[in-house]
């Protein structure tokens, strides 16, 4: 995916972050079987893109 690949840190991040909002909304507004473990995963990406991003001075 070449958009992806140019992004920034900073995009990858918001990225993620926003992928984290949309699922936890799905799941309460339409519960599914499979939907609490994709926001499981969403969260895991999260903290790991939180974790490893580079810090702006």
């Amino acid at each position: 995916m070449p958009a992806w690949s140019q992004a920034s840190e900073e995009a990858r991040t918001s990225a993620a972050i926003a992928i984290l909002g949309i699922w936890e909304y799905m799941q309460r507004a339409e519960p599914a079987p499979h939907r609490p473990r994709l926001v499981t995963v969403a969260r895991q990406w999260v903290s790991y893109r939180l974790q490893t991003a580079p810090v702006r001075a």
